[in-house]
């Protein structure tokens, strides 16, 4: 931040709130369209609910549209350590090479040096990871064998947050339908 930044810095307790369970889609419809669409219009004093296919009515000339092409990357890796305990990885960034940047569970018993073996999502080949190095912002550096990197969609699984409880066969069915 600099001098002149007078704004107060991002506590992740502001973004904790309850969410219905019943709210949440656990799978997206067949007919993305058919989506559901909250829209705030400032001159109205209530939100109105309507489906992503209305979207047109609401936009005005001169109005931009900017719309996110990204794919989710298959970033969530679960293996072991050599003592048999459990390890998850989220990638969050390539650095370099095969090296990552990631979140790691359980991270304050990892040691740099470590190998760990990833699993593959079907459960029949393995390949290795190496903990290169913690930060003291809690994320690790992470060495992916060439096995593991060069076939990151049969290790990975999609980073699917916590709420959503059910697993989809096709992890295209995750993507955006701009992607």
């Amino acid at each position: 931040m600099s001098d002149a930044d007078t704004s107060s810095p991002l506590l992740m307790t502001e973004f904790d709130y309850q969410l219905p369970t019943d709210l949440i889609a656990q799978f997206p419809l067949e007919r993305r369209s058919e989506s559901r669409l909250l829209v705030l219009d400032r001159s109205k004093p209530e939100l109105e609910f309507t489906r992503f296919d209305q979207l047109p009515q609401f936009l005005n000339p001169g109005d931009v549209l900017v719309f996110n092409d990204s794919r989710v990357l298959p970033a969530r890796l679960l293996g072991a350590r050599a003592t048999g305990g459990a390890v998850e990885f989220l990638l969050l960034r390539r650095i370099a090479g095969n090296r990552w940047r990631a979140l790691a569970k359980p991270a304050a018993k990892l040691r740099p040096g470590e190998l760990i073996i990833i699993h593959s999502k079907s459960g029949e080949n393995s390949a290795t990871a190496t903990l290169a190095m913690k930060h003291s912002d809690g994320q690790v550096e992470i060495e992916l064998d060439r096995e593991l990197a060069a076939r990151l969609s049969d290790y990975g699984r999609m980073p699917l947050p916590p709420y959503i409880t059910q697993r989809l066969d096709d992890d295209d069915r995750y993507q955006t339908v701009y992607s």
